[in-house]
């Protein structure tokens, strides 16, 4: 029986399968090692690939009147990427790899884009650069939706065809192949209306990549913030850490001392680390010239070392020590602390609360660490929960409630600011709790929830508000009272309630400006925006109704 075209296919297919797998292979761990790159990451959300079946092919060759192995289909990759502004970034990394693999580009075609837009300039100048003289081309389908495709030849005589394109627009496309097509043949009236929703698709496109915008534009703040963020505090060493020559020398002991006065200057911007350095490198002198050597100086070295590195915002080098710390003493949780820190400031967030979470341990096994660096860190670990977003609130209580115990069990040791700064914290997080909580108008059990939240709140703004008499840190509780007195108007509409926002707000207005952190300077100013707009509006309001009784 002689074989027919079908057959043909079917076996030129089988004869490339295992050709294709591995190029496939190779490819997808190239896009996944470029996705997980900690330092210049390709937004690639996700790839798939698929090689062509005898019987579609057989039915394009009928359609196209083409020999099959005219084809250059047979391999196909397909990159999805969340936000049109991705591609850009993903067309500019797939050119550089297909140089990389030593790949021949045949076409490089984008679809359904402006020719006069930035996108197709930068897209443009991409191929360029990687492939001068080659000629990007531009087309439109009737589908309306944009990708961008490409035809690479590889050193192993395979034709592989690789298309980019949104996530949005691929559902589209599978929607439309899905419902469009059967057997090959096109449904026209469904067709005719996926290209009249086109426009839509677009429109959802271009929502998402100003929510994008928006994104970046807050993500840069706090980049912006985060890389300057040098230690705010030092933490102290305990007793049995503290080498016994920095009491026992005299001189060693002045110049340890004034090795922490110019810190605390660093603290407060009246020196610099370099001087830190210039400090640390006269004791370091000291102490090889007095010949004084322990393992508790070697640890107090490299821990000041380390310290000085992170002030000055060589992370790489803080982190290295750090490591090399942790490997000789994995039971101080200091060195956890800092590695956490640093790792946060780099957006390696994972990274960090491993480092958070050893903390955390080893100060719930060992509760005589050093009482004000315990109640320090504590307090830190709640912002820093904070910070990360809702999902983690009820971590931040938990570090905030235990610094509540530290305090509660060393009031003869902390200060009284300690304590003000501690109750305004408390409730803050308890407020943003109920917040998130209110959010859920679900179920029952979680308007319970925030009920039960609510009345925390109110209990923790009542010892606030207690203390703000004649209170010098009072001005720092001005946004959390504010915020609170907003949401109880939020939530009971008592006009008096939104009053003593405004109030409270008018107070903050002349101090937002003095806070050095952009985050809580932006999110206090966000604050006030909303409050007096509805200050404005509800006045505006009353104002209307007193007219239309007269």
């Amino acid at each position: 029986m002689a074989y027919g075209v079908l057959e043909e296919i079917r076996k030129y297919i089988s004869e490339k399968s295992c050709l294709y797998e591995r190029e496939f292979i190779e490819l997808t761990k190239s896009f996944s090692d470029a996705r997980d790159n900690y330092g210049v990451s390709v937004p690639i959300y996700f790839s798939k690939w698929r090689i062509k079946k005898a019987e579609s092919a057989y039915l394009k060759i009928k359609r196209k009147g083409r020999p099959y192995k005219t084809l250059t289909d047979y391999g196909g990759m397909r990159l999805l990427c969340l936000f049109e502004g991705d591609m850009i970034k993903i067309h500019d990394y797939l050119l550089w790899l297909f140089k990389e693999l030593e790949y021949e580009l045949y076409e490089c075609i984008i679809y359904n884009f402006d020719r006069r837009g930035d996108m197709y300039y930068s897209l443009k100048k991409s191929e360029e650069e990687h492939f001068p003289g080659h000629f990007l081309s531009s087309d439109s389908k009737k589908s309306g939706y944009k990708s961008i495709h490409y035809l690479v030849h590889t050193k192993d005589d395979l034709y592989i065809e690789i298309q980019l394109r949104t996530l949005v627009q691929d559902v589209w496309c599978e929607l439309e192949h899905a419902l469009s097509y059967k057997n090959g043949s096109a449904h026209p009236h469904i067709k005719k209306s996926f290209s009249l929703l086109a426009k839509e698709l677009e429109n959802v496109d271009d929502m998402l990549s100003y929510l994008q915008d928006l994104d970046q534009k807050e993500l840069a703040t706090k980049i912006y913030s985060n890389e300057d963020e040098r230690p705010i505090f030092y933490v102290e060493y305990e007793s049995d850490l503290l080498p016994k020559c920095f009491s026992d020398d005299g001189e060693l002991s002045k110049a340890h001392d004034e090795y922490r006065c110019i810190i605390e200057g660093a603290f407060n911007s009246k020196n610099t680390y370099q001087e830190v350095r210039d400090k640390y490198y006269e004791i370091c002198g000291l102490i090889k010239k007095k010949k004084f050597f322990s393992e508790l100086l070697d640890y107090w070295m490299s821990m000041e070392h380390a310290y000085i590195c992170y002030g000055e915002l060589m992370y790489e080098d803080a982190i290295g020590v750090y490591k090399e710390l942790i490997v000789k003493h994995p039971d101080r949780y200091c060195i956890y602390y800092r590695l956490g820190q640093i790792y946060l400031n780099q957006g390696r967030v994972a990274d960090a609360l491993d480092c958070f979470d050893k903390v955390g341990e080893i100060l719930d096994t060992d509760k005589d660490k050093h009482i004000l660096n315990q109640y320090r860190i504590r307090t830190l670990l709640a912002y820093v929960y904070w910070q990360l977003g809702d999902g983690y609130i009820d971590l931040s209580m938990e570090e905030i409630e235990k610094a509540e115990v530290i305090y509660n069990e060393n009031k003869n040791i902390l200060k009284p600011k300690h304590y003000f700064i501690l109750i305004n914290n408390i409730a803050w997080y308890s407020l943003e709790r109920y917040i998130i909580s209110s959010r859920d108008k679900g179920d029952a059990k979680s308007r319970v929830a925030a009920d039960r939240f609510y009345a925390h709140v109110v209990r923790r703004i009542k010892i606030l508000e207690q203390n703000m008499e004649n209170n010098e840190y009072a001005y720092l509780a001005y946004d959390t009272l504010a915020w609170y007195y907003y949401q109880k108007y939020r939530r009971t509409k008592c006009l008096v309630s939104l009053g003593v926002a405004k109030d409270f707000t008018l107070k903050m207005g002349a101090k937002v400006m003095e806070m050095k952190d952009i985050n809580i300077l932006n999110m206090q100013t966000r604050h006030i925006q909303e409050i007096v707009r509805e200050s404005e509006e509800m006045s505006r309001l009353l104002k209307q109704k007193e007219v239309y009784k007269r």
